[in-house]
């Protein structure tokens, strides 16, 4: 049986994933809290990629001090991504993880040392027909969100999705959960968005 924190999750990461390539749009907009607007006026436009790890962490029932939410304790700007990825942290980090180490639901950060560092959701694992090794991520700030069909370098020492390294992971297993987690429909209604089916996630990845 799925974990419910983590087909929440998945699913809702996914969800908006598959309807938020609009960054204006209303999907974008619930799941940045309206900042999306503020974003796309900075030259160049920022990236929202962290506020949908909030966002899908504050659904599944996640109210410790990673939280960056105004639904939560209040808004800090600028430290958004880093919340979940660099000390001092109250849960544990995987460093240079391995596809093997992660689960669907987990946070991962690509290029952890640097500007363009990123954050998003794995959502699972396969093969193409092929037999390649391919990873489903949900990625945010692209600009808007989308579902991203990720080919995979996994090395001696790093793994690739896409072409950059995933420096870090925070699995959902390291996080201490206070609240009962959402339901898809309940969170896009909460959020006065249409309640539309959702692909479950066996179906996803």
């Amino acid at each position: 049986m799925i974990d419910a924190r983590r087909r929440l999750v998945v699913e809702l990461a996914a969800h908006l994933a598959t309807q938020g390539g609009d960054p204006l749009g209303p999907f974008s907009v619930a799941m940045t809290e309206g900042r999306i607007a503020g974003y796309m006026r900075l030259k160049p436009p920022s990236s929202s990629c962290g506020d949908l790890l909030h966002c899908v962490a504050f659904a599944a029932g996640y109210r410790g001090p990673a939280m960056n939410r105004t639904e939560h304790l209040g808004w800090v700007a600028g430290v958004n991504l880093s919340r979940w990825f660099v000390p001092p942290l109250d849960h544990e980090r995987t460093w240079k993880p391995k596809l093997a180490d992660l689960q669907p639901g987990d946070f991962i950060c690509y290029d952890y040392t640097v500007p363009t560092a990123h954050g998003a959701v794995f959502l699972g694992s396969g093969v193409t027909e092929a037999g390649e090794p391919v990873a489903l991520t949900a990625d945010a700030g692209q600009p808007g969100i989308r579902l991203r069909t990720c080919p995979v370098l996994q090395g001696a020492t790093s793994l690739a999705l896409r072409g950059r390294i995933v420096s870090c992971s925070v699995s959902l297993d390291a996080l201490t959960f206070d609240a009962e987690p959402e339901t898809v429909p309940g969170w896009l209604a909460r959020h006065g968005l249409p309640v539309e089916p959702v692909c479950p996630q066996e179906y996803l990845a």
